[in-house]
This record gives C-alpha cells, structure tokens and sequence, in this order.
C-alpha cells in the first residue's frame, strides 16, 4: 500500500524549493505520495475524524504566533474548536513528526508542548507554571550519538556528523523517549537569543546533507 504523507508549513520562512525536493526525494525512495497544506488552512486537516487519513503529518510550522521583523513575538492560543480538533487528533493516534521550529509552534497553549515534548521560546515566557527566558539557537558541526537503536524510527541508523541548527529550550525529557543526543557543547552563552533574531536576521537554511 502507498504511504500517504501530509506536510504543512506556514508561520515561518522556509525555502520552499528546497523543502519540496527534499521531500519528492524522500517520498519517491519509499514510493509514498505527499501532499501540502498551509497554515492556517492546513487546521481543517488536523482533526480526529480525519486521524489516518495519512500514514504521518510532518509538521514544518508555527501556528498560535504572530512575528514580525522589528516587533516583539505575539502568542495566542487556538480556539476552542481548534483545540478540541487538536487533541482529538492526537487521541486518535495519528503519528506527528515535529520538525525544527515547529517546537515553537501554540506558545500560548501549555496542552500543545505537553503533546510534543517541549517548547521553543521566541520570547520570555512561562511552561508548565514555571517562568522560562527566550530560547536560543546556534549553527554549528556537531556529532549526534543514537541513543535507542532498536527503536523503529533509528532503524540502520548509526552515529553522525551533521552541520545543522542546535536548539537550547526546554524539553520534558521525563514525558519522551529520546532517540537521539548531540555531543555539542550547550553553554548558554554560545547562543544566540531569539529575540534577537527578529531585529538583526537569521542564516540561511542549514547546509545540504542526509
């Protein structure tokens, strides 16, 4: 059977050029077929009538948050009906893969980083009652152990170097099962605070790779 995969994107800049080749690539390899939603429309998929309707939803967005170059981050959290759709969806077990800043994703909404394991700040805020600074983020070559290698997902996977994005924030380490681990070094002073970000720029995407 075809594998069905939903992607969605939106709330933040992505090289959509770069992000659909990489996904034409990953599909074909697996003979999956793949589709494209955009926030906020992407919502009226993300509902538990239409649980399994894909094999996975890759998730590349950030809904609940309003940025703007210059401004201070704008968190709101879903409506009422948003958050019944969103939780019934996961109730329903359909399989999420939260990619990059989609961590960031509900800011406002403490249900939604409880769901995926943590949350990514743009801005000072609170999680789980407790007050937390901004989030920051570095580039940098690092190494990445495997941390469970019977687990289905690090099938055939074995340690890597990767040029990529580090994320310090936090994470309820005590609610997942990490999978994988990076070696770098996580001295908060060698990252970059994300408020920043809005008013000096980002990099571009992370170097081509695996």
């Amino acid at each position: 059977m075809t594998g069905r995969l939903l992607a969605v994107t939106g709330g933040h800049r992505v090289d959509m050029a770069d992000f659909t080749a990489m996904l034409d690539a990953v599909c074909a390899e697996r003979g999956w077929v793949w589709a494209h939603a955009l926030q906020p429309e992407a919502q009226r998929w993300l509902r538990e009538d239409l649980a399994g309707e894909w094999d996975a939803v890759l998730l590349h967005d950030i809904p609940g948050l309003r940025l703007a170059r210059g401004r201070m981050p704008e968190p709101f959290g879903p409506s009422a009906d948003q958050a019944a759709a969103l939780l019934g969806l996961l109730r329903a077990g359909q399989g999420l893969v939260v990619t990059h800043h989609a961590l960031a994703a509900w800011p406002a909404w403490d249900a939604w980083a409880n769901a995926v394991g943590g949350r990514y700040l743009y801005a000072p805020g609170t999680l789980r009652g407790v007050e937390v600074p901004a989030s920051g983020y570095r580039m940098a070559v690092h190494h990445v152990d495997v941390l469970a290698p019977s687990h289905p997902v690090c099938a055939g996977v074995e340690g890597f170097e990767v040029d990529d994005e580090l994320y310090l924030c936090p994470v309820h380490e005590e609610d997942v099962q990490p999978l994988l681990a990076t070696t770098a070094s996580m001295d908060p002073s060698l990252f970059i605070d994300t408020v920043r970000v809005l008013t000096e720029g980002h990099e571009h995407a992370c170097p081509p790779g695996p």
